[in-house]
Parts: structure tokens; sequence; C-alpha cells
């Protein structure tokens, strides 16, 4: 895979949509969210890959942090992030539902 999306084979460009809509549906289920943002990033020089973020977006979201205002919750404080535990079950039940 190439280090940025106009590197992507045709069969590799052919499998991200359907990977990002199938995490996307995952997210939705195990979350609850109304609809996901993604965002795709390739600036790392240690790792040269593609790789997407699916950011889910919940009902009850504050309107100053939707679409790309989403990234202000970056840096908060350790007190208001998702606990190890949750991030854990998340990861789990995503996995269950990806099979």
């Amino acid at each position: 895979m190439g280090s940025h999306p106009q590197d992507l084979t045709d069969s590799e460009a052919g499998e991200i949509g359907p990977l990002i809509k199938q995490v996307s549906q995952a997210l939705q289920q195990v979350m609850g969210c109304v609809k996901t943002y993604v965002a795709q990033f390739a600036e790392h020089p240690l790792h040269p890959h593609v790789h997407v973020h699916v950011i889910p977006r919940a009902a009850d979201q504050a309107e100053d942090q939707r679409g790309p205002r989403v990234f202000s919750q970056l840096g908060i404080p350790a007190e208001l992030c998702v606990s190890d535990k949750r991030m854990n079950d998340i990861a789990a039940d995503m996995r269950n539902q990806l099979r």
C-alpha cells in the first residue's frame, strides 16, 4: 500500500470504501452514533502508509464539536477521556460486529 491516497492501487482503492462503510455501520451498532466522520492522514515519516480515522458522532454531541470542530476534543484532560476499560470493551464489540 502506498503512503498517499493517490498511490493506492485500483484494488486497494476499491477495498477502502467498503471497509469504511463496514466500520461505520459497526460503530453505529456498537455506540449508537447517528453518523460517522472520516479523515485520512499520512504525515508521519516513520509510518508511510494510508490510514483512515472513522470517528463516531453522537446524537447529543454539542454543536460546537461537530464537523471539523470534532478535532477540538483532541488533547482534552485525562479525566474527560474514555477509560481504557471502555475503549477495550468498544474494541471487542467492534471486532464482533466486523466478523
